[in-house]
């Protein structure tokens, strides 16, 4: 019997188109093998904010959503949080607190513990929330403690969104109506310190990266991506 020797030129034709195929697939792989998607985290955000706004309405309560920004000192443990955390907290005191009451004159209660982004995504720290930060505590188990800087969104029973501007909670937000919050993958950031003075360092610009914001209307306080 005879035997069959090499492969047939359709043979190699079909093996080479396969490759070809495979190669096609697995480029744009390769491509963002280095980015992060923020997309989903973004989603996360919306439901935490959406929680927020709902707690405010149904309870009838001053509601916060809280980032630790980059400008206080933490526990080497804690500094992950910076820029990369977030928590919905509820005043429990309304009885005693005005447009002009400040957040850490509030009773306050953790509604949820601190969620992170994943790694490689952070808040951009360029809006509003953040040009005026409260003054809160990292711990659920103290929540009226003070001594860390945070970016909050505030909503009330009417279901509106306030910043605070360093005297009182206002919704005055961008020119078109909306407060943006962005998340993004396109910076790293160092951490330096030792004992409980640990810090974010300067952010470290990549070569690849995504971004996305979170939009929270005036009016209504709703919620959505993009702007």
């Amino acid at each position: 019997m005879r035997t069959k020797q090499g492969f047939t030129l359709i043979e190699l034709m079909v093996v080479v188109a396969l490759i070809a195929l495979v190669f096609a697939i697995a480029v744009p792989s390769f491509e963002n093998a280095g980015r992060r998607d923020v997309y989903k985290p973004a989603q996360q955000v919306a439901s935490a904010l959406r929680l927020a706004r709902q707690s405010a309405v149904v309870r009838r309560q001053w509601t916060m959503f809280v980032i630790p920004t980059a400008d206080s000192s933490y526990s080497e443990k804690d500094v992950k949080k910076a820029l990369r955390s977030y928590a919905v907290l509820a005043c429990t005191n309304m009885g005693g607190v005005k447009p002009t009451t400040p957040f850490d004159k509030m009773e306050k209660t953790f509604l949820t513990t601190w969620r992170p982004l994943p790694d490689g995504v952070y808040f951009a720290d360029s809006y509003r929330a953040f040009q005026n930060p409260v003054n809160g505590s990292m711990s659920p188990a103290k929540p009226d403690e003070k001594g860390t800087k945070m970016a909050c969104l505030l909503y009330k029973p009417n279901g509106e969104c306030y910043v605070w501007s360093g005297l009182k909670w206002e919704n005055q937000q961008d020119s078109n109506g909306c407060l943006f919050l962005q998340l993004r993958s396109d910076r790293y950031y160092e951490t330096e310190g030792s004992g409980d003075n640990w810090r974010l360092g300067d952010g470290i610009k990549l070569d690849s990266g995504t971004n996305t914001v979170v939009s929270v209307t005036r009016q209504r306080g709703t919620v959505k991506i993009g702007g």
